[in-house]
């Protein structure tokens, strides 16, 4: 039996290549040559979850960015503006904890993507990457991630919808920065900061719908789109806690 994935996929792939062969600038340039980097794409958690239809649209729009040996593409604190994939090269993402300290936080090879935390919450971008070697990134304007990813990944649901999803099994998930001895926890839910979510993935039922919750929204739509990337079941709530005063 043939493998419908793979077979759907290459049918994507023919697609978006003919669409590319009849239009000019860099975009026809995005799928030329080593191809390795789409088997990346295909397996990766954020762009594998969506749609065929905002794959295409994702291909068609990313712009390629050469990159020499030390360039620095993200800089910590900078606003995020950007969404990359790596087509060619490595990578080092570091983070400045204190003054004169940088801690080494990943290796970025082939295949691999950053820079989605910063367009999703709004805030500066929480870490440097620095080109190891030369190399290639594909990136994608905060306006395409908006429209094609971030919809294609973070749902959201109102206060009454929250809670009849509750009623039903579905549990809250707090995620903001500071919730010591604050007493708008909503009831149930379950506490973890959005800082130290990827660290405390084994405490998040894979079983359980979460409603994920922060003061207005962004924050929530981070750790929805970090959890969605990861297979959990999840929702945002609408507005957030500021909602409910």
């Amino acid at each position: 039996m043939p493998d419908t994935m793979d077979s759907d996929w290459q049918e994507l792939i023919r697609d978006v290549n003919e669409t590319l062969a009849q239009i000019e600038g860099g975009h026809r340039r995005v799928l030329a040559g080593d191809q390795a980097w789409l088997e990346g794409l295909k397996k990766s958690r954020t762009f594998s979850r969506l749609p065929a239809d905002k794959l295409a649209a994702v291909l068609l729009k990313l712009e390629e960015l050469p990159v020499k040996l030390g360039d620095v593409v993200i800089r910590q604190t900078d606003p995020g503006d950007y969404f990359y994939f790596v087509k060619a090269g490595r990578f080092t993402v570091s983070r400045r904890t204190a003054p004169g300290e940088v801690e080494i936080v990943a290796q970025l090879d082939v295949g691999d993507s950053f820079g989605e935390a910063a367009l999703l919450s709004g805030e500066a971008r929480n870490a440097s990457i620095v080109a190891d070697t030369d190399g290639v990134l594909l990136r994608l304007a905060r306006r395409d991630f908006d429209a094609l990813v971030r919809t294609g990944l973070v749902r959201h649901v109102s206060l009454p919808q929250a809670e009849r999803l509750v009623r039903d099994g579905a549990r809250f998930l707090d995620v903001r920065r500071d919730t010591l001895g604050r007493q708008d926890v909503l009831d149930g839910a379950l506490v973890i900061p959005v800082d130290q979510l990827r660290a405390r993935l084994a405490e998040i039922d894979r079983q359980v719908l979460y409603i994920v919750y922060c003061l207005n929204g962004n924050l929530s739509e981070t750790a929805a789109f970090v959890l969605g990337q990861r297979g959990y079941n999840v929702r945002v709530l609408k507005g957030g806690i500021a909602a409910l005063r």
